[in-house]
């Protein structure tokens, strides 16, 4: 099923619910809490790892949905680009816009 948000207010909402989602993120994120975020599992040196059943991985699920309605294609370069802090109006604007 394709979803997608076509009108400017169905837009502009998607777009605040997204910065919404990626606030929570990053407050559940700098709590840094075992029961919200994340188990440490190791991959190798230091890296951590949400649990998929964890509050942070299922606000990135439901962040992506949005991405994706509003037409980000790109997910991996989107997200690449929010975890190095750019705007997620930017993000959207450039990643949405790619490949049309």
């Amino acid at each position: 099923m394709k979803y997608t948000l076509e009108t400017e207010r169905d837009r502009a909402e998607g777009l605040d619910t997204a910065v919404d989602i990626w606030h929570l993120m990053q407050r559940v994120n700098r709590r840094d809490t075992q029961m919200a975020f994340e188990f440490s599992r190791p991959h190798g040196a230091d890296d951590r790892c949400p649990d998929p059943a964890s509050v942070y991985a299922n606000l990135k699920a439901a962040m992506q949905a949005v991405l994706r309605a509003l037409g980000v294609k790109d997910m991996d370069g989107a997200w690449m680009s929010l975890l190095d802090g750019a705007q997620v109006l930017d993000v959207v604007n450039t990643y949405a816009n790619e490949g049309s």
